[in-house]
């Protein structure tokens, strides 16, 4: 630290039990031994500073609690998006071979250039080209395969009957949600444990082909 420094147990509203940080060996007197210093033009920042009384490590000492308001300078960082291709595909010899032959037609009626960063580009483009024409890139699936169209239907027939029971708390429509939310449960379970099986079956059959 520079410049003018602050003493903050003294600038802030603080209890007078609060502010003792260490006691005598007798427990009858507390001192101020242990300060927060800080430059002047940075006091904003302590919001409070006390002790803490009730931590208990077998020391004289109390420990001092400083809360600091900091804000950070936020930093944008532009991601490139990464393409991801289609894992079918680079598993299939028949779309590999086609892949080869397309970035062997490609580059080698080409002439060599002095240019060793056109050579680059040029191969960088034409890879990128073929794998966009011959390997495609991979469809993004939906996280939650197993909620469909019926799960929607019944999730929100449960919550118009929700509705309908806290505007009128009756028990016909206590049972009625009740109902329609014990449909939803099931439905959704068995969506659930469906969808699990399938995958366990996929994995299987993976695991038997290898």
């Amino acid at each position: 630290m520079h410049g003018q420094h602050e003493d903050n147990k003294y600038l802030l509203p603080t209890k007078r039990i609060q502010k003792g940080t260490c006691t005598s060996p007798d427990g009858n007197m507390l001192n101020q031994i242990d300060h927060v210093i800080i430059d002047a033009n940075k006091k904003g920042v302590i919001e409070d500073v006390r002790t803490m009384r009730g931590f208990k490590c077998n020391s004289d000492r109390f420990l001092v609690k400083t809360i600091i308001k900091q804000k950070l300078i936020k930093t944008q960082i532009k991601a490139t998006k990464q393409t991801k291709r289609n894992q079918s595909n680079l598993q299939d010899p028949a779309k590999l071979k086609q892949h080869r032959t397309y970035l062997h037609n490609k580059l080698i009626g080409k002439e060599a250039q002095q240019d060793i960063k056109g050579e680059w580009t040029h191969i960088k483009e034409t890879i990128i080209e073929s794998a966009n024409e011959v390997i495609q890139t991979q469809t993004t699936s939906n996280r939650n395969e197993c909620w469909d169209e019926s799960c929607k239907l019944i999730m929100s027939q449960k919550n118009e009957a929700r509705k309908k029971y806290l505007q009128v708390k009756t028990r016909v429509t206590h049972e009625i949600y009740e109902m329609k939310r014990t449909e939803a449960n099931r439905l959704c379970r068995e969506k659930k444990i469906r969808w699990i099986n399938n995958k366990i079956k996929q994995i299987e059959e993976a695991s038997n082909k290898n």
